[in-house]
């Protein structure tokens, strides 16, 4: 047999084809193991995911991260039940994933999915390690100026500031517009659970905000749901949570009137407990109907809440 030289075989190119899907260890080598940053890798990885399905392979990886990590056009990141961890020493920068664009102000990015993650900041953790004071910056996921924005499956544990903000500004960008929140946890955040700060047309389904206390003993606030305008650029309107849940925290789902009025908003079917308040207007002029409300052992069920409807018309 002759055993002479091979032919040489070029590699197959990193990415096959613009509709492809990639991967975030395959193609990008993102390890996963729990205790090596992954930042670089991680944000090239979804550089690449505009357009694309981005898919992290397996529940086992743990990506470890720093800063901020932003998502383009038109990703849909398949996260297949993996973990994202903030690094324990990381200051109050590292936040997580931003839909947003670079000055978290402007136009958003549109058509963004995230789907089946769990994210963990460990704020406590790097309290304790003395690398974050306070109740931090940002949010878990950021999203700001967005337009059909999907979120699915997500679990949110311990983050620095809110778990999921949602929001924009008519007069800089736009309002956060057509977006789906559904089957997201929350649990033990910086401030709120889940914040509306600009939003357009869009709602919570099935979602659980948990033990968010941490803010109001800090000198902030800690709700479920903050549906919050804080000027007449940031109004929510046409926003419903239907079969959500607030359990344990300061406020289960409140409306802060400072300095906006909400519009069209309504709760629906949602369920409080344990909260010190359930249902919460923070002055008159309420933009947020309550129907179907259902109470167990809130310190106050409603608060300063003109229009609720006990069920269904």
């Amino acid at each position: 047999m002759n055993f002479g030289l091979l032919p040489l075989v070029a590699s197959p190119p990193l990415i096959r084809g613009r509709f492809d899907p990639i991967f975030a260890n395959r193609d990008f080598g993102v390890r996963g193991d729990g205790f090596s940053d992954d930042s670089v890798q991680l944000q090239r990885f979804l550089d690449e995911g505009a357009n694309r399905q981005a898919i992290i392979e397996s529940a086992s990886m743990d990506m470890v991260y720093t800063g901020q990590l932003y998502l383009r056009d038109n990703c849909k990141l398949i996260g297949n039940g993996a973990t994202l961890t903030a690094h324990p020493g990381s200051n109050v920068g590292t936040t997580g994933l931003h839909v947003t664009d670079a000055t978290w102000a402007g136009v958003g990015p549109t058509g963004v999915l995230i789907q089946d993650l769990i994210i963990k900041p460990q704020a406590d953790l790097r309290r304790t390690n003395g690398a974050l004071t306070g109740t931090g910056q940002a949010a878990a996921i950021y999203c700001i100026g967005t337009k059909d924005l999907v979120l699915r499956k997500i679990k949110v544990i311990n983050p620095a500031g809110d778990g999921i903000y949602i929001g924009g500004n008519s007069s800089t960008g736009r309002l956060s517009q057509h977006f789906s929140v559904e089957d997201c946890y929350v649990e033990n955040p910086g401030r709120n659970c889940y914040s509306l700060v600009g939003t357009y047309v869009g709602g919570f389904r099935n979602c659980t905000a948990f033990n968010a206390n941490y803010g109001v003993a800090h000198g902030n606030i800690s709700y479920g749901w903050d549906f919050e305008p804080d000027s007449a650029n940031t109004l929510n309107s046409a926003v419903d949570c239907v079969s959500c849940k607030a359990m344990y925290n300061q406020v289960g789902f409140g409306e802060n009137l400072a300095l906006g009025v909400s519009s069209n908003c309504n709760w629906i079917s949602c369920y409080t407990e344990g909260n010190s308040i359930g249902f919460y207007a923070s002055g008159a002029g309420f933009g947020c109907r309550v129907i179907g409300g259902r109470v167990n052992g809130n310190t106050t069920n409603y608060s300063t809440i003109s229009e609720k409807i006990a069920s269904f018309p």
